[in-house]
């Protein structure tokens, strides 16, 4: 459905150039939203957290 760019608090580097990452979906014949937020860092990308909506 969309992205929004990851908020960051000051010192806090854990989650780099965070998105987050909004998704339409179906689980157990339900519809739901899911959230996901995918990093990079030193060239490897990484996901920091999956959530349902």
């Amino acid at each position: 459905m969309g992205s929004v760019a990851g908020t960051k608090r000051a010192g806090d580097d854990r989650y780099p150039n965070l998105v987050r990452y909004l998704w339409r979906c179906y689980f157990e014949k339900n519809e739901t939203l899911l959230r996901i937020g995918i990093y990079e860092r030193d060239g490897a990308h990484y996901v920091s957290g999956m959530h349902f909506i």
